[in-house]
């Protein structure tokens, strides 16, 4: 059923640990009635602090302005560091990468497809 033959239907499951380090801290949330519980269950870290947030996703999210810069900038056929380039000069602090791009550029895609039939896409984009 699935592509790699290790995996079997008891152990797939979703990752909820640290993506590379294996590090053991655990901290559980779950919202109910409007309010968020934490549970803590692990306090111990295999790791320092990060020093460069740019390996965090949640660090790199595009504003809904930025966003819009991306889509103004892409109808120009501007590559991805182009874009990043552009969107640093504004915001000196900015931790954007190429594949933060790339998502901005599918998401857009998606957004467009949304509004019209793949056939109507097509005549737009041609």
């Amino acid at each position: 059923m699935y592509n790699n033959p290790n995996l079997t239907e008891a152990i797939h499951s979703r990752q909820r640990s640290t993506r590379l380090i294996d590090c053991s801290f655990k901290l559980y949330a779950a919202q109910h009635n409007g309010l968020w519980h934490l549970e803590v269950h692990n306090l111990e870290h295999n790791h320092k602090p990060s020093s460069n947030m740019s390996g965090h996703p949640i660090v790199r999210r595009l504003t809904d302005q930025q966003l819009e810069s991306v889509a103004v900038i892409t109808t120009a056929s501007s590559c991805s560091w182009k874009i990043i380039l552009t969107l640093r000069q504004n915001d000196k602090s900015m931790l954007v990468i190429n594949s933060d791009i790339y998502n901005a550029h599918k998401q857009l895609w998606q957004q467009n497809l949304t509004e019209y039939t793949l056939l109507q896409s097509l005549v737009d984009e041609l």
